[in-house]
């Protein structure tokens, strides 16, 4: 089944808003200094976070023939990666490998677990600013549609409403 526009601007949004809100609930984790307790419950949780971080992120940015990539909802396709790059303050090759960080640890960890000795968590700060250029971008530019009538209107404000829940719920036991 295809989707029409507003449904692919508005799961791309989603995606965008899921992978915001893991990613401020794994950082909050590490932010908190002295995390709630080192129980496993807290750590799996912690884990998961990140997994789902990434899943989104790759669903947006790491798969270049992906249903929610961020191609297939952007009409200047040529445009919208230097604009990002350039708005961002990184080379395309910057967001190259951190691309190619965050498809490796999902492929080789989360949905395959490969014979790698070593976990090598990606470097998050592109793929969060990246993230958040986009939900912008889609929002500013791209809904023709009405797509974001009901979602967040400002994407930093919406990340740092989940880390400060996460922050008070990992500084408290």
């Amino acid at each position: 089944m295809a989707l029409t526009r507003r449904q692919q601007l508005r799961r791309v949004g989603l995606a965008c808003c899921h992978c915001l809100r893991n990613l401020a609930y794994y950082r909050s984790w590490h932010e908190a200094g002295q995390p709630r307790r080192n129980e496993q419950f807290w750590v799996s949780a912690n884990g998961a976070f990140l997994d789902i971080t990434v899943l989104e992120w790759c669903k947006i940015f790491g798969d270049s023939k992906g249903k929610h990539r961020w191609a297939a909802v952007v009409t200047d396709v040529d445009a919208f990666m230097p604009a990002m790059t350039e708005q961002l303050g990184i080379a395309r090759g910057d967001f190259d490998t951190c691309r190619a960080a965050m498809v490796k640890y999902r492929d080789k960890f989360v949905a395959h677990l490969d014979d790698l000795q070593e976990m090598n968590v990606p470097v998050l700060a592109i793929a969060k600013d990246s993230t958040m250029f986009l939900y912008r971008y889609l929002r500013e530019v791209e809904d023709d549609v009405n797509a974001f009538h009901d979602a967040p209107a400002d994407i930093a404000e919406f990340y740092e409403r989940f880390a400060i829940e996460a922050q008070g719920v990992y500084g408290h036991d």
